[in-house]
């Protein structure tokens, strides 16, 4: 750590200090938003004025530590203050014959809209990154990548060894829990917010005894709270070697929690298998199930007849 300078230091704690949390908007995320702000504008200023980095370093003063939301709003002024001056005093010296074609500072900042606007712009690397959907009233919020297939994946729910409890609320379930970095389920405010507009879905799932199988569905979106987050998926153009009536079976199904039942059996499908889901009477696919259960309680997608240990639920504009 040495040899590192200070703001690289500061840049790497705000990042450990991010836990990336898929529930309610909070500091933690607030922290995440500047951190990603304060990565761009420095990586902008080292191309651009590595001098001013040099000449205002002395304004990280390690006595602001420990990190909080105030620091990285004043490490953001600064850098982006660094940055208005180097491009201010380019713009004085440079031709008017010759304008610059380097990307503002505004545009470089925009926050993407989902996973496949990150693709466009050239991201490869799966990983967690800031959001910012549209037609969205809640605040810009972390997701994990994954790019494949020529799309960028937005994930909104994976499981892969039980660490996390599925077995949740109806509140829950619409703000999201676990870890953005590990098992979580990204909630049905933000699931319906990348929706508005009609997604591709991509699921994998894999068996205790290692066999992976996929499908993709190339529509599929859900209704907003007061339509109980109602699912919308189509079999017509769906590719892979699940088998796609598990999910289909479940389509025009309101979502039901264990608080909150919705689907058209006489007792409560959620309680009765452990999870929650689009329950219908009750499932062909039940991914939200008890982990390491039984087949039919657990997580499930018929016909498979091995225990399912890992899930992904991803999905991404055409």
């Amino acid at each position: 750590m040495a040899g590192l300078s200070f703001l690289a230091m500061l840049i790497l704690l705000i990042s450990v200090t991010s836990q990336s949390n898929v529930g309610p908007y909070s500091a933690e995320q607030e922290l995440f938003v500047y951190r990603q702000q304060i990565y761009t504008v420095h990586q902008l200023l080292q191309n651009e004025c590595p001098e001013l980095i040099r000449l205002r370093r002395d304004v990280y003063d390690e006595n602001m530590l420990p990190l909080h939301v105030e620091v990285a709003k004043i490490v953001y002024g600064n850098l982006l203050q660094a940055l208005r001056e180097c491009r201010a005093n380019e713009t004085a010296t440079q031709s008017t014959a010759e304008p610059s074609t380097r990307p503002s500072v505004a545009d470089m900042l925009l926050i993407p809209r989902d996973c496949q606007q990150l693709y466009d712009r050239g991201s490869r690397s799966p990983g967690v990154y800031l959001i910012d959907p549209p037609y969205a009233d809640i605040e810009p919020f972390p997701v994990w990548c994954d790019f494949f297939d020529d799309h960028g994946w937005t994930v909104f729910q994976k499981r892969f060894n039980g660490s996390i409890d599925f077995y949740r609320n109806w509140t829950e379930y619409k703000s999201g829990f676990g870890n953005i970095v590990g098992e979580h389920w990204l909630g049905l405010t933000k699931l319906y917010a990348l929706t508005r507009s009609n997604q591709r879905l991509n699921i994998l799932v894999r068996a205790s005894n290692n066999s992976n199988q996929t499908g993709t569905w190339a529509s599929f979106f859900i209704h907003n709270e007061d339509e109980n987050y109602r699912l919308e998926v189509s079999d017509d153009g769906y590719e892979g070697s699940l088998a796609e009536f598990s999910l289909s079976d479940h389509n025009g199904m309101d979502f039901s929690t264990k608080d909150r039942d919705n689907d058209v059996y006489g007792g409560a499908c959620a309680v009765s298998f452990h999870g929650a889901w689009w329950y219908k009477r009750c499932h062909l696919s039940n991914l939200n199930g008890g982990y390491n259960r039984n087949s039919t309680s657990g997580i499930r997608w018929s016909p498979f007849s091995n225990q399912l240990v890992e899930t992904v639920m991803r999905i991404s504009r055409d």
